[in-house]
């Protein structure tokens, strides 16, 4: 059978060092009600780019320089970033269109322009082709971006 031996008491830590522990923690504290103000923050912004592109009239897609989907930041056409991921942009723009969209691409990509214009019929999720004009901007080189741009109005009502 055991007996327990009698615990031996720590000696407290100096005032000094309890001083600097009361220290650590308000600034502690006080760091993380500066993260949750941070946080909020976010949201609230977050929240206001939402309800911003819900009422917009013009869908903003991310495209990487080898034409690809790499986000759907807003879309007239139903799609999400799921639908379109990884996918090339040509496979939504119709085959007599696709050489436009395309040039328009190539002249941003190479540096010919920062910004191009085009005019093309682009199919929605339920695969109904749309007049759309599609705005090319060059942002690959924006650190906060890293993407093409591409900003679309739509111009007229449903093709059949």
């Amino acid at each position: 059978m055991e007996t327990s031996q009698p615990r031996s008491h720590q000696p407290l830590p100096p005032d000094e060092e309890i001083l600097g522990l009361r220290e650590r923690v308000a600034e502690l504290e006080a760091e993380n009600s500066s993260l949750r103000q941070v946080e909020q923050t976010l949201r609230r912004n977050a929240g206001l780019f939402k309800a911003l592109l819900s009422s917009s009239h013009e869908g903003i897609i991310l495209l990487t320089a080898h034409m690809t989907f790499l986000r759907v930041a807003h879309s007239l056409l139903g799609y999400n970033d799921e639908d379109l991921a990884g996918q090339s942009l040509l496979t939504v723009v119709h085959p007599n269109d696709c050489s436009a969209a395309s040039a328009a691409f190539g002249r941003v990509v190479e540096g010919l322009t920062k910004v191009t214009e085009c005019e093309v019929r682009v199919r929605d999720q339920r695969g109904t082709w749309h007049w759309l004009t599609l705005e090319m901007t060059d942002m690959l080189e924006n650190e906060d971006v890293q993407a093409i741009v591409l900003n679309n109005r739509r111009i007229d009502r449903p093709l059949s």
